[in-house]
C-alpha cells in the first residue's frame, strides 16, 4: 500500500495490483457473503 518513502520496496506493482482487483471484484459482485480476498481471490482469514 506504500514504500514508506523509498525505503522499503513494494512487492507489486500497480497495474497488477489493480488488474486482480477488478478480477476479484467481477467474479465476487454478486455473492451474497462477505469476504476478505487479495488481488490473487486469495481468501483472508477474519
Amino acid at each position: 500500500m506504500g514504500t514508506l518513502d523509498g525505503a522499503v520496496e513494494a512487492e507489486i506493482d500497480v497495474k497488477t495490483s489493480v488488474n486482480g482487483m477488478v478480477d476479484v471484484i467481477e467474479l465476487h459482485r454478486n455473492d451474497k457473503e462477505h469476504l476478505f480476498l487479495d488481488y490473487e481471490n486469495n481468501i483472508w482469514p477474519w
